[in-house]
């Protein structure tokens, strides 16, 4: 899984790319914990470019979604496949995660 991170404006866009699963979520979660725990309140995933979401890999996702909505922020995804979503969908994740068809809707939408 490969990870960049970006400032724009007052939001962090951090890009993903590949597999989230056992071998590659402690990365993502790790640098999402860091930026929540370092003050960042709006966080855009963009996760266009993953083509695959395991167990392990929407545990992460979770923590990530529970640490920045205790902190009062918002984490959002960006670029979510039909079958990632198919799968946030089945294990009722739709209500936790907002959804925004791209990057750019998704950090327009932080206002």
């Amino acid at each position: 899984m490969n990870v960049v991170e970006t400032a724009i404006g007052g939001a962090l866009l951090v890009e993903a790319s590949g597999r989230l699963d056992s071998g590659s979520c402690a990365r993502l979660e790790t640098a999402l914990l860091e930026h929540i725990a370092g003050g960042a309140r709006a966080v855009v995933l963009d996760i266009t470019s993953v083509d695959y979401v395991s167990s392990a890999g929407l545990r992460s996702l979770i923590v990530a979604a529970r640490a920045m909505e205790k902190a009062g922020g918002r984490l959002l995804l960006a670029g979510v496949r039909e079958e990632v979503r198919r799968i946030l969908e089945i294990c009722d994740l739709l209500r936790v995660f907002p959804i925004h068809a791209d990057a750019a809707v998704a950090l327009a939408s932080l206002g």
